[in-house]
């Protein structure tokens, strides 16, 4: 038998044999593991629909489903935009809280931005799953995200921030992928090209996100608390 030990000696696979079984084992945990992404997608479609909270699979989701038809496959979280009810108005988070437990989602983490929840990191199936709680100024969408750049002496909790901004929606449009239902802006490529810029069709290795094209640094700090 192939790499079995008899005694002291151990009979290799030959280099081909060992490449493809190293190819099958890494195909079948892809595999799993978008399996357990387009479950966690579901979910949040069947909770948020429930309950009518809008939302709209957002930032790497969205590219990925709009590019790809399929999740990234080095992307390891899911993305999605929550909307307020109507412009000035914010998102009723605590509403997302609930909802997410009570469906058996574990709350990891909360950003805090001047005083205000703004993202919550969730986890359900082994999938990682963050939620940006949108704010409608004006005829602009915005959210906010926290980076912490390479040596940047900030405390354990505190963030940098970029206030990301792109146009109001029109409207929002189910789509399905692979059997999974789920909303996305009415406009994905014009989303898509406000948030990445006009090559977002190309996959770009070097993408920073806090550095795309229509996000603002902020002077003041945020505040990453983990539960």
């Amino acid at each position: 038998m192939s790499g079995a030990f008899l005694g002291k000696k151990r009979f290799r696979a030959g280099k081909d044999d060992g490449s493809a079984m190293y190819e099958k084992i890494k195909e079948g945990i892809r595999q799993l593991w978008q399996k357990k992404k387009y479950k966690a997608l579901s979910e949040v479609h069947r909770v948020f629909s429930q309950e009518k909270i809008s939302y709209f699979v957002d930032f790497g989701t969205l590219l990925a489903m709009i590019r790809e038809k399929d999740f990234l496959m080095y992307d390891s979280d899911l993305d999605f935009g929550i909307l307020p009810n109507s412009p000035g108005e914010e998102v009723n988070y605590q509403l997302v809280r609930r909802e997410l437990k009570e469906a058996g989602f574990r709350h990891l983490s909360e950003n805090i931005f001047k005083g205000k929840v703004i993202k919550d990191r969730f986890i359900f199936s082994g999938v990682r799953i963050d939620f940006f709680y949108y704010k409608q100024e004006g005829n602009l969408l915005k959210c906010w995200l926290f980076y912490k750049p390479p040596r940047d002496k900030l405390g354990k909790e505190e963030r940098r921030v970029v206030e990301v901004r792109h146009s109001t929606l029109t409207g929002l449009k189910k789509i399905e992928v692979r059997g999974v239902e789920f909303f996305v802006p009415e406009n994905p490529e014009r989303v898509l090209a406000e948030k990445y810029g006009e090559g977002w069709r190309i996959p770009d290795k070097k993408w920073v996100y806090w550095k795309a094209p229509n996000a603002f640094k902020c002077e003041q700090l945020g505040y990453q608390r983990r539960f």
